[in-house]
């Protein structure tokens, strides 16, 4: 199809429960044979963290990336990242050599929101500078979810003005 990334998250929580260093395990496995696979076409194989799937935290994806094979890559959320009141500048710097996509969302009032609307106080000049400081020259994509306020036309047009009210 043209692409140059596959993006990937894992299943639902079982239960709601932690995963197990089995459930990660597996799902290293299966992140391997994919980044293996990919390799030869030109794709790259990226885990994005996410709530309520098999991998939501930083330290899951720790564990998940230290068993799989050094070809998975990570997609960072820095919406999720805000979400789950995780260290968003520490995870771009951890992540650099690892990081082959990203994710540019907020998050206000219980839901993701179009950038600079949020309420988590991410610093997104700081973001995009942490990003050019690592050397990162991938892709960085804005995103909305469905349930956002905005509808899909005016969020774009609203992220785009506020991405280039900070220079970029």
């Amino acid at each position: 199809l043209g692409a140059s990334q596959y993006v990937f998250i894992g299943g639902d929580r079982v239960y709601r429960r932690l995963p197990t260093d089995d459930d990660l395990g597996r799902l290293a496995d299966v992140a391997s044979e994919l980044a293996a696979y990919a390799e030869p076409l030109g794709v790259t194989v990226s885990h994005h963290s996410h709530p309520r799937c098999t991998i939501e935290r930083e330290s899951e994806q720790d564990r998940f990336l230290e068993l799989a094979d050094p070809r998975v890559q990570v997609c960072i959320d820095i919406g999720i990242s805000a979400f789950m009141d995780e260290d968003w500048l520490g995870q771009i710097a951890k992540y650099a050599g690892r990081t082959a996509y990203v994710h540019l969302k907020d998050w206000a009032l219980g839901k993701y929101c179009v950038l600079g609307d949020g309420t988590k106080g991410i610093d997104w000049s700081a973001v995009l500078e942490a990003f050019t400081a690592t050397g990162f020259d991938g892709w960085i994509t804005t995103e909305l979810s469905w349930y956002g306020d905005s509808d899909a036309d005016e969020a774009c047009v609203r992220n785009r003005a506020f991405l280039r009210s900070l220079g970029y």
